[in-house]
């Protein structure tokens, strides 16, 4: 691997930030990530309308040595780093819409050119049917061959990660901040199992925090890497229906688990999928028979009895949760103390009082809770995070203080 190339992709990353399509915009109109960097730096690239003068500023401000020095962490860690003209970057993404340049990888990389793949993705805050779904069904694609990929996030994510590795299977954690930031803290203890034959992928800098742009950003790498994406649980708002909608738009297939209950918000995502031709999936050969016939050799192992089970039938209502699926991941934090609301609007209030009984809550779930509509929602936790009574962490999550 060419050093020097690793070292000036790195400074773009750096530079503009993961993510962001200038950066491969910027290097094909140079040829090489160093030629790019001659360019910026030398002033070429601003003359020439490459770039724009806040971009020129930012190039201005961002260190080489800073880039050796990230480098060297990489090498001491255990970070491979994988750019996009490698022979191990994955097929898949190189045809998405702006691919990562340079993706930060530690665990088993070669799981990433597995052809048979599926994206799982789902709520930080399934109900038990809807985590008793993704563990059978994780499990089985698993034990099929499939390698499961996920956003690392609690909730469902985190439910099929270990589906897969504990049924035999591989996975691929895609996630939204540096590889060595230990979020979100619940699902750290369950790093070393997943990377034994697993594999996490980022395209920010290790010990880069998350952001609110950083997580969605990062759900087109997660469709990306797959044939499609399976959609346990999902409101109209969630995350999950913007992964779908990328798979969409990539060109991949999209399943989803039919709702535990018509009638509750929590899965108005999933019905609107099915209405608008998402595949419904009742057993694991809804998959399966969409790749039969591409990956016969591999998926023989499913047998006629399970070919035509659906798993749901055989679900015992009142069988124990995964051990996994404890408190840590599935759970709402203790409830605080009640707050004044005496000084704030309507609209305030509601927002501080849903905090304070459900603790931190991502943006995208209170606007669910509260039926309201998304934009209004973010004005409202603007002014109140201003106000000191409110503080947001990394995902767009927020809690009171």
């Amino acid at each position: 691997m060419n050093t020097e190339e690793l070292l000036y992709l790195i400074w773009f990353v750096q530079t503009f930030g993961g993510g962001n399509h200038r950066i491969s915009q910027i290097i094909s109109a140079y040829g090489s990530a160093y030629a790019a960097y001659c360019a910026v730096t030398g002033g070429e690239a601003l003359a020439a309308e490459i770039i724009t003068a806040y971009e020129q500023r930012a190039a201005a401000a961002s260190s080489v040595e800073d880039s050796k020095n990230i480098l060297g962490y990489c090498e001491r860690k255990n970070i491979k780093l994988i750019p996009d003209h490698s022979d191990e970057y994955p097929e898949r993404l190189k045809n998405i819409y702006n691919p990562p340049p340079l993706l930060f990888c530690r665990g088993k990389t070669e799981i990433l050119a597995d052809e048979l793949s599926l994206t799982v993705v789902g709520t930080r805050h399934p109900c038990d049917y809807s985590v008793r779904v993704c563990d059978r069904l994780a499990g089985q694609l698993a034990e099929l061959g499939f390698t499961i990929a996920s956003g690392f996030a609690v909730g469902i994510d985190i439910t099929a990660h270990l589906a897969a590795v504990r049924n035999g299977g591989k996975t691929v954690s895609v996630l939204g901040c540096g590889l060595d930031v230990d979020y979100p803290g619940q699902n750290v203890q369950y790093r070393e199992e997943i990377m034994e034959n697993g594999v996490f992928v980022s395209e920010k800098l290790p010990l880069e925090q998350g952001s609110k742009t950083s997580f969605p950003l990062r759900n087109r790498i997660l469709s990306g890497l797959s044939l499609g994406t399976v959609v346990v649980e999902g409101s109209l708002r969630s995350g999950s229906l913007v992964t779908a909608s990328l798979a969409v738009q990539q060109g991949k297939d999209v399943f989803c688990i039919p709702a535990a209950d018509i009638f509750d918000s929590r899965f108005s995502g999933n019905s609107a999928l099915i209405r608008d031709g998402a595949k419904y999936v009742a057993s694991v050969s809804d998959i399966t028979d969409e790749y039969c016939v591409n990956y016969s050799d591999r998926l023989a192992r499913l047998s006629e009895t399970e070919r035509h089970s659906p798993f749901f039938d055989t679900m015992n209502p009142n069988a124990d949760r995964p051990v996994y699926d404890a408190a840590d991941i599935s759970e709402k934090p203790a409830k605080p103390k009640p707050v004044d609301l005496s000084e704030l609007t309507e609209e305030q209030a509601a927002v501080v009082k849903y905090l304070s009984e459900n603790g931190e809550t991502a943006a995208d779930d209170i606007a669910d809770a509260l039926d309201c509509d998304v934009s209004q929602l973010f004005s409202v936790l603007t002014e109140l995070e201003l106000m000191g009574r409110i503080s947001q962490s990394a995902g767009q999550h927020y809690s009171i203080g």
